[in-house]
């Protein structure tokens, strides 16, 4: 985390927060390429960085994702680097969050970084007798979805907590940033 930040940094661009449903996202395919035994960016059921994101409730209109293995983790980030398909999606200023698994399988690091945009980040989604949506934000966020019932911002701590009620398997919630953009859609299934 601190060699990408670091590099974006001297940049000129922002530092990445962690997303834990990025991290959750990183790590299942980075499982499947090492179980596959193959480097691909094509997951479990030919699924995509997108698919795999919004599987783990990972937020943002745009994803990226790099992958790779090498002897040690500084040979890895420094081919990212020099690669200049690899070195475009670590330097994309899109990117505000990022999810990192880094697993060393024969003495091998297997590397999977999957990167989103958007103002939510790290978003949990609990049903018991209501619909609980609890996360971290960068920006005060704007939310919209008529099933919206309570809405709870710590500005202290830039963490929000919604409560949905809804009769139906699926709802989405719209969040917007200062300038009136939509910036994240929170997709719920059930």
């Amino acid at each position: 985390m601190d060699l990408i930040n670091n590099y974006r940094e001297s940049k000129g661009l922002n530092v990445l927060k962690i997303s834990t449903n990025l991290n959750n996202s990183a790590e299942y395919q980075n499982n499947y390429m090492i179980e596959a035994n193959k480097i691909t960016h094509k997951g479990l059921n030919k699924s995509s960085v997108q698919d795999r994101a919004l599987l783990f409730h990972a937020t943002g209109y745009n994803f990226g994702e790099i992958i790779g293995y090498s002897p040690s983790i500084e040979e890895l980030f420094q081919g990212w680097k020099d690669s200049e398909s690899h070195n475009k999606v670590l330097l994309d200023s899109r990117w505000t969050w990022i999810g990192i698994s880094i697993i060393k399988q024969n003495n091998i690091y297997v590397g999977v970084i999957n990167f989103s945009s958007g103002i939510l980040g790290s978003v949990t989604i609990k049903k018991d007798q209501e619909i609980k949506i609890e996360g971290e934000y960068i920006e005060r966020p704007v939310f919209d979805n008529k099933f919206i019932e309570r809405l709870y911002i710590n500005e202290d701590l830039n963490r929000f907590e919604i409560y949905v009620k809804t009769a139906f398997n699926n709802t989405f919630i719209y969040c917007y940033d200062k300038k009136n953009k939509i910036t994240d859609r929170i997709d719920i299934f059930f």
